[in-house]
């Protein structure tokens, strides 16, 4: 069931920028654009954190998918540098809005641990820690890792953070709509029209903009052909019992 405070698309609108999903990449997109003196409109097929950002492990993390010897070797020490500033930055954006509007989303500030329990991974870490602090993080390699079985060591990022998203995303959502802008959920976009005014078609309405962002997750059904996005699933594993509060990502 849709939330009355976010209502569906009834009308045609003409806006600056028009931001498809209402996740984390598009409600900060919105956001910032709003705060830009744009006039944005945020549209959702389902609901704001329906998708990947609600269903994730809420992880605020310095440690990427690529790694960052990977980053150096491909972009140089410059381009990882800037990885990790971005990802730095993120951060501590989050964290300055949780506080600047007193966000309930129980977000807490914890050490992340990239592990593994195999020895012949440890050589791999060590070169991962290598280019991390080359790239400005804060990182350590430590054998002892406080999880419930036997590890071989990780790498330790500090100052990484968890929250609650989907409170965190639906706070986000009403101080966006708080400053003027438009949000519309159970409202899907089932076709872009490009050109200098692109014509979003809905089953309620057409929204027009000059600046489209697709911030869905693999929206396929929007494009006929889907050429930068590939699918892939990763787990969580869950189990009784308590845990130092920290962040635990395997390396594999």
């Amino acid at each position: 069931m849709i939330p009355p405070e976010f209502p569906s698309l009834d009308q045609d609108l003409a806006v600056d920028v028009a931001v498809v999903g209402a996740g984390l990449t598009g409600l900060t997109a919105a956001f910032l654009l709003q705060r830009a003196g744009k006039r944005v409109v945020v549209l959702d097929r389902y609901a704001v954190a329906a998708g990947v950002s609600g269903a994730s492990t809420a992880h605020l993390t310095e440690a990427l998918d690529t790694r960052y010897h990977i980053l150096r070797r491909d972009f140089g020490d410059e381009g990882a540098r800037l990885v990790a500033l971005g990802t730095r930055k993120a951060i501590s954006w989050i964290h300055s809005m949780v506080d600047t509007h007193g966000i309930n989303c129980s977000f807490a500030v914890v050490p992340g641990y990239l592990y593994s329990e195999r020895e012949d991974d440890m050589a791999e870490l060590a070169f991962e820690l290598d280019a991390a602090r080359a790239a400005g993080l804060s990182v350590e390699l430590e054998r002892e890792v406080p999880l419930p079985f036997p590890t071989a060591g990780a790498l330790c990022f500090a100052n990484q953070a968890e929250l609650n998203p989907e409170a965190y995303l639906c706070s986000l959502a009403r101080i966006f709509r708080q400053s003027g802008g438009l949000l519309f959920q159970g409202t899907a976009v089932t076709s872009i029209g490009d050109g200098d005014i692109c014509r979003l078609a809905t089953e309620h309405g057409v929204v027009t903009a000059p600046q489209v962002i697709v911030a869905a997750a693999a929206p396929l059904t929007l494009f006929a052909l889907q050429t930068k996005v590939a699918s892939y699933r990763s787990y969580v594993i869950a189990f009784p019992g308590s845990l130092e509060p920290a962040l635990f990502r395997h390396t594999s």
